[in-house]
């Protein structure tokens, strides 16, 4: 080139160095910018909402709900009891090698079928005295914390009463495979009724409940 003509060997050897970094950055530029597009494609999907747990990312990059939460506030807890009362008695008749007779099994399933609902009733009763819902399903329009009654002993008195009356019912059948559905009945409640419960009505009512949840237990 005419420019290097012009000056010492020097100043041509710096040119020319110069001219070869500027002549190579594209190549590096290009190698940085590949490491960089790799980088990001290993780190894992992020969801435009990651605070809300119940949210990932589809493949055409919209939110799709977590399969599990569906079946949150769903499903009545009254129709859930009488489904496993319906198993229940199922076990008892389609499965007798499950069935152990225990004598007075008949005396103390009634009575613990008519505890349950008495504890069940007694919720009911206190929370209209409260002029609160009872819809199960609509946690979030409650109106206020019960704290009174039968709700001093426990934090849910219907559905431990609904868990009394099916231990009742398998006792009245005397059926061992009976008594092993309530735990089920109650860890489904605890995981897709209460606990969505207590999250919407410690957002409406945030110490008030709180302090409530610390003074009593969620079952017993």
């Amino acid at each position: 080139m005419l420019i290097f003509r012009s000056c010492d060997d020097q100043t041509c050897r710096d040119l020319s160095e110069w001219f070869e970094t500027i002549h190579s950055a594209p190549s590096a530029q290009h190698s940085l910018l590949a490491i960089s597009a790799q980088a990001r494609s290993d780190e894992p999907s992020n969801p435009s909402n990651p605070s809300n747990p119940s949210l990932d990312q589809s493949a055409n990059g919209g939110l799709i709900k977590h399969p599990v939460r569906h079946l949150e506030l769903k499903i009545p807890p009254l129709a859930l009891c009488a489904v496993f009362a319906a198993a229940i008695a199922a076990f008892a008749h389609f499965v007798p090698a499950a069935n152990v007779p225990v004598w007075g099994h008949r005396p103390i399933g009634l009575a613990a079928m008519l505890i349950g609902i008495a504890l069940a009733v007694a919720g009911v009763v206190e929370f209209r005295r409260a002029r609160t819902t009872v819809n199960p399903l609509l946690p979030g329009t409650a109106r206020s914390v019960v704290a009174s009654g039968v709700y001093r002993l426990t934090r849910n008195p219907m559905y431990l009463g609904m868990a009394v009356a099916l231990f009742g019912m398998a006792a009245w059948f005397s059926s061992l495979a009976g008594v092993g559905l309530i735990p089920i009945f109650c860890l489904y409640l605890t995981q897709f009724q209460i606990k969505p419960e207590e999250r919407a009505l410690l957002a409406s009512f945030g110490e008030a409940f709180a302090s409530y949840m610390a003074k009593v237990r969620r079952w017993v």
